[in-house]
């Protein structure tokens, strides 16, 4: 599978007016703008003021100079800012490139080596960044009346894109034909009025990687949504160099990795139940460590190997460190999602409901009981859910008879439904065989619909392979079991409980380990 680089060795020869502006040019533009640029070379060609660049990427931006196609783009408006105060700490790169008269693609760049500009992307996650508001200001001053633009960035600088475009005047937002968000973060809805998206949402196109983490958060829904293979795998995807071009188009794919979809929901977890002060503690407290020692980038973290790390360790886990326990809590969110903050409002049902986890750990401790108690556990499990049921229906009843001053008369319906539950429970108990009939038949029909919905499941994630078979399977033996309950004598029960106690547990397991229903 061919990239980039290999698409701008296609079309080197060839400008603009002779292969119109694609896709994968846009990717390009987004990549140049993380190039190094004569800040003092205003309208110049990319010929002329590309500057020195490193290594591992001179290569490409060394050819794009030479290019026909990328060499005589023109360079204005270069925007570059830098800061490490603080909630200031600001890292903000931006660049309009015409490819044509009245033709331009404004690039925001994303996140570069410095540790500021990774501290920015985390103040994402509880503020408005300075980068946004630069963005804003930059877009609004750039566009001009009579122009055409396209409006995109990578990672950052695709968010950056996004937030610009919403902010711009109705006048601006016209001469925008296109935004490309290429594998970036949406906007945090808790800081910024993502209500804006919706005039400019068919202007969109979102293209992301199947593995994909930076370019989930905060998603828009959008309609042009693409994703595009990769010749990577997991995070090295995030790079557009690694993004696969066919013919001159990028390659696409029509579903996310099952990895990265959960390492997704995991983040979302994690950041729903994070306050927006816990997770401001927690980047000022994590960036107040990594450059303790004086580090500005990445390269610079661990310059001393397992010493720099002892260091780093013991500056965060101080007693009052709250990045710690703010980060402790992540494995809380694998495990058991948006459950406990669930829980915490009151909300058990829909707690369950929304933690897939916990739902496997309930099917476990079921199939556990089954093969503890495989003669009684059926009899003991409907008569303490049936008896349940009646105690609460007679509070329930005596409660508004008290309200009502005790009168019968109101509430006649509810005194008539208590006595027949009670009525119905007795006789249950009593009459020799009824309470095996009515747990044959509740059994059987709970786990045929289980089945039905195992169905439905795997019919819509075909393309999950593990998720697809394991609904398949699940189908068949709840099927099974339903229709065996329903027709099997009494004697067999011990066997049928047993069986079904180790489907189960097993089930269960699968489902709290993966996640997956």
């Amino acid at each position: 599978m061919e990239n980039i680089f290999s698409y701008l060795k296609w079309y080197s020869d060839f400008d603009f007016q002779e292969k119109p502006f694609t896709d994968v040019d846009n990717l390009i533009f987004s990549y140049l703008s993380y190039a190094h640029y004569d800040s003092s070379s205003e309208d110049k060609s990319i010929r002329e003021c590309l500057i020195q660049n490193p290594d591992h990427i001179s290569r490409f931006y060394e050819a794009a100079k030479r290019s026909k196609r990328y060499g005589n783009v023109t360079v204005s408006f270069i925007a570059d800012e830098y800061s490490e105060i603080n909630d200031r700490s600001t890292q903000f790169y931006a660049l309009c490139y015409t490819y044509l008269p009245h033709k331009h693609y404004v690039a925001f760049r994303g996140t570069d080596a410095s540790l500021a500009g990774w501290k920015e992307d985390l103040m994402m996650g509880y503020q408005l960044t300075p980068a946004q508001k630069n963005a804003a200001i930059y877009l609004e001053y750039v566009l001009m009346p009579g122009e055409s633009y396209y409006v995109g960035g990578h990672s950052k600088g695709g968010n950056l894109a996004l937030f610009a475009c919403c902010n711009l005047s109705d006048d601006k937002c016209q001469l925008v034909d296109h935004i490309y968000i290429n594998d970036g973060p949406g906007l945090n809805p808790d800081v910024c009025d993502v209500s804006l998206i919706e005039h400019i949402k068919d202007k969109i196109t979102i293209i992301e990687p199947e593995f994909s983490i930076f370019g989930k958060l905060y998603e828009p829904k959008v309609e042009d949504i693409r994703i595009v293979k990769s010749f990577q795998s997991g995070l090295l995807q995030h790079s557009v160099r690694t993004w696969g071009v066919e013919f001159g188009e990028l390659v696409y794919s029509d579903h996310n990795d099952d990895t990265s979809e959960w390492i997704n929901q995991v983040v979302h977890n994690w950041i729903n139940n994070e306050s927006e002060a816990s997770r401001k503690i927690f980047v000022d407290e994590l960036f107040e460590t990594l450059t303790a020692n004086g580090a500005k980038t990445r390269f610079e973290i661990k310059p001393d190997g397992l010493t720099e790390l002892k260091h780093y360790w013991k500056v965060l886990s101080t007693t009052d460190s709250q990045a710690v326990a703010t980060a402790a809590r992540l494995p809380l969110s694998v495990i058991f999602g948006n459950f406990f903050k669930a829980v915490n409002t009151g909300h058990i049902l829909k707690a369950v409901r929304g933690s897939v986890t916990i739902q496997g750990i309930l099917v476990m401790i079921l199939g556990l009981g089954m093969l503890l108690l495989p003669k009684r556990f059926f009899d003991i499990a409907f008569f303490v859910l049936l008896f349940a049921l009646v105690i609460m229906q007679v509070v329930h009843t005596v409660t508004r008879l008290i309200q009502s001053k005790w009168n019968l008369k109101r509430q006649r319906p509810l005194v008539i439904i208590s006595l027949a539950s009670l009525s119905i429970l007795t006789i249950l108990l009593v009459k020799e065989g009824a309470m095996f009939i009515v747990e044959s038949v509740i059994s059987g029909f709970i786990l045929l619909v289980w089945a039905y919905r195992n169905l439905s499941h795997a019919k819509d994630c075909e393309q999950h392979y593990f998720e697809y078979w394991k609904n398949i399977l699940e189908a068949v033996f709840t099927s099974l079991y339903g229709i065996a309950i329903l027709v099997a004598p009494g004697a067999l029960i011990k066997w049928y409980t047993i069986t079904l106690g180790v489907f189960l547990t097993i089930d269960g397991l699968l489902t709290a380990i993966t996640g997956q229903n």
